[in-house]
């Protein structure tokens, strides 16, 4: 894989994953004092996540691409919201109080519902739906992850695709599909935050990811075992 992913809960303390929409935002402002590495955080495209991402015009960044992505003005940092899948479309809305799309919800109904993570909806006979806030739960599912049908995975390639672009990263083709000794570190999408280092990427609130590649236009020794790593899509969330 192109770029690390660590959870920022993750790095407070190693039994209990503290992270969150708040705590990426300060992760990215942290990432704006090193001008050599490039970082992104990517947001939950729920409320708290939405609020978070809108504020960060007060922090420095600016508009990027559209509306779901922000960049700083002078430093390599950038911000995603998390991207909505196409079966997905109700589940967001130009006012933050109107949307619920976590990273959870790139898995079918079947799936969450299998596992206890599907919770009520948020408004009576309604589609949408929040994820139940169990860690357990959430740890059970990431543990598992290593079972799922391959079709499960379908919306993360989009994902990766746009994180890649707006790093400017050069990659291989490679599965998606992680290998049995990758242990997942999942713990819940909206808590990602990803301060790139040269070979390395924090993530805090969503999942937050940097690139490999050296600073100068070289390639970091690491970046080709990086490339070749499959992904885990449920790593470092």
């Amino acid at each position: 894989m192109p770029f690390d992913v660590i959870s920022c809960g993750g790095v407070a303390t190693p039994k209990e994953d503290r992270g969150g929409s708040d705590m990426l935002r300060t992760m990215l402002r942290a990432c704006c004092l090193h001008l050599e590495w490039q970082a992104l955080g990517l947001f939950d495209h729920d409320r708290e996540g939405t609020e978070q991402f809108n504020s960060l015009k007060t922090d420095g960044f600016v508009d990027g691409e559209d509306a779901t992505h922000r960049q700083h003005a002078k430093q390599p940092v950038q911000a995603l919201l998390l991207p909505v899948p196409p079966e997905r479309p109700t589940f967001v809305s130009a006012q933050a109080r109107s949307c619920f799309l976590a990273l959870e919800h790139y898995y079918s109904d079947p799936l969450l519902i299998r596992f206890g993570l599907k919770d009520d909806p948020v408004v009576a006979d309604s589609a949408v739906f929040n994820i139940v806030s169990q860690s357990k739960k959430k740890t059970a599912f990431a543990e598992a992850f290593k079972d799922f049908d391959a079709t499960e995975f379908n919306n993360f390639g989009p994902l990766f695709d746009r994180i890649i672009h707006l790093l400017g990263v050069q990659v291989e083709q490679a599965t998606l599909s992680p290998p049995p000794e990758v242990a997942p570190m999942y713990m819940g999408v909206a808590y990602t935050f990803a301060c790139s280092f040269p070979t390395l990427t924090i993530q805090a609130g969503a999942p937050l990811l940097g690139s490999p590649e050296d600073p100068s236009g070289g390639v970091n020794p690491s970046a080709e075992h990086a490339t070749e790593s499959p992904i885990n899509p449920l790593a470092g969330c």
